[in-house]
């Protein structure tokens, strides 16, 4: 429902990576990260563009890119696992990604 802008960052060099820490209550699952390139047709597309909803936001991506990261346990590369028990449980998720330019 919600689309929240984290921050930007750039890598100046071949090689980056970005590592991430969230948790969230189980009951709002499932969260994701979007990675936008610094292209016309990803970021000047959705940033400040509040017409547009999250799914339209989120279909500018490539899929082939791996630039949605799941914040889940269904998905290994997101690192969540279930913490706490009950109404109190969490989605403790630890993890990163690496770059290429």
């Amino acid at each position: 429902q919600d689309w929240v802008f984290l921050t930007r960052f750039c890598f100046l060099t071949e090689f980056g990576r970005l590592d991430f820490r969230f948790r969230y209550p189980k009951s709002r699952c499932c969260q994701n990260i979007l990675l936008y390139f610094d292209d016309s047709s990803q970021w000047p597309a959705v940033y400040k563009r509040p017409e547009k909803n999250c799914y339209q936001k989120e279909a500018v991506l490539r899929p082939e890119n791996n630039q949605v990261i799941n914040l889940t346990t269904h998905y290994t590369w997101s690192g969540c696992v279930v913490e706490g028990e009950g109404d109190e449980e969490v989605l403790s998720c630890v993890g990163g990604r690496s770059f290429r330019s």
